[in-house]
Order: C-alpha cells, then structure tokens, then sequence
C-alpha cells in the first residue's frame, strides 16, 4: 500500500527590503550631520568703548608703521650718499698720504645733520608706538574687570580675545625697539667708517631692517583684519 505524501508548501520569497552597503555608505556621507560654528562679522557702524578704542588703535599702528616706512626710504637715500662719500675719499686715499681716510669731507655735514632728522622722527613714532601698547593694556586690564565674573573670554569683534590685541601691540613695539636702536648704531658710526666692507655692512643693514621680519606684516594685516578695517 502506497503511502500518498502531502507536498510541503513552498515558501514565496520576500524581496529584501535592505540597501546595498555601498547605497548605504553614500547615504551615510550625504546626510552626516555637519557642526558649523558661525564667525562673527565685523563690527560696522559707531563703536563705542572698548571696541572703539581698539580699532581705533589698530588705524593708527598702520599709520605709524606707514610713517616708518617713509622715514626708512628717507634714510636709506641719506645712507647711500654717505656710503658715497666716504668710498670716494677711501678709493682716493693714496698711500703716501694714508691718513687722509680719516679725514671728514666736507659734504658729511649737511648729510649727517639729515641723518640725525631722520632717526629723530623714528624715535618719535617708536614712542607713541609705546604709547599705543600702554594703552592696549590698559583696555585688556578693564575689559578684564569687567568680565571677571564670566569665566569666558568675550570677543570684541569676530574672533580674538582682548589680549590678542595687546600681545600684538607688544610684539610690533619689540620689533620696532630693536630696529631703532640697530639703525641708531648705524647713524653713529657709518661716517667713521674706514673700510668697504664696513660700509657695505651698515649700508645693507640699513635696508634690510632684520629685526623687523615677515611676521610684522601678518600681525598688521591680522589686526586690520579683525577689527573689520581691511
């Protein structure tokens, strides 16, 4: 007797309702959650206070950086008419007469009077250069005391704390100081130069001005940036 089987029910298949990884890992990249964490714009219209004064401050480091730069070309043509000079009188020294090196041509006068002008000029904007670093201080000491209760430092414009701009002020002051006194050593001695060598020295020292170097001018550039004049 043959025993009659009931066949299994076949199971329909289900469509697979689950993405292709590689659909998956390009949805991932499409809708990750972006932070972005917004910039403040510059400041515009009538500061008042702080905000003011800084920017304020910050116009007139380029003015007094634009005045040094002006008084600088002004040297160097001073520099190298005395450079002149003297290699004259040093190329026209004969040896029979080898203490004529030391003589002072008459032409050094009027040259070294121009010179002495010029470095006093470079005192002065050195000096209120001090002064506005005096008062920047004295702004990051108040906004300080004002903000003594809040434990976070509160930008004056788009993203620099108060003490950005005095250690700034203070670093172009430190270059400009050491420059002065180089360029004050320059003065002194470039008319008693007896050899080219040495006058060459002084000459490309002059011009090149080491102690004021490319950082300057991103730190400016940085302040006129931040306080919305540039």
């Amino acid at each position: 007797m043959s025993t009659s089987r009931t066949p299994k029910k076949i199971k329909k298949g289900r469509k697979s309702t689950e993405l292709p990884q590689d659909l998956l890992q390009e949805e991932d990249v499409l809708f990750s959650p972006i932070s972005v964490t917004p910039c403040k714009s510059p400041r515009q219209g009538n500061l008042t206070g702080n905000a003011r004064k800084v920017k304020d401050t910050a116009a007139d480091w380029h003015n007094y950086i634009q005045k040094w730069e002006s008084m600088n070309s002004k040297g160097m043509d001073i520099v190298n008419k005395i450079a002149n000079v003297k290699l004259k009188v040093i190329f026209g020294s004969s040896e029979e007469n080898p203490g004529s090196i030391n003589v002072m041509p008459e032409e050094m006068g009027p040259l070294c009077d121009q010179f002495e002008e010029v470095i006093t000029a470079m005192c002065n904007i050195v000096s209120r250069m001090a002064s506005l670093t005096v008062g920047m201080k004295a702004i990051c000491n108040l906004q300080h005391h004002q903000n003594k209760s809040s434990s976070d430092e509160k930008t004056l414009f788009q993203t620099w704390p108060i003490i950005e701009f005095y250690s700034t002020s203070q670093e172009l002051l430190d270059m400009y100081t050491k420059e002065l006194e180089l360029k004050r050593t320059i003065m002194q001695n470039i008319a008693h130069a007896k050899d080219r060598n040495l006058m060459m020295f002084y000459t490309s020292s002059w011009l090149n001005q080491p102690y004021i170097d490319d950082r300057s001018h991103l730190l400016l550039e940085s302040l006129l940036v931040e306080t919305g004049l540039k």
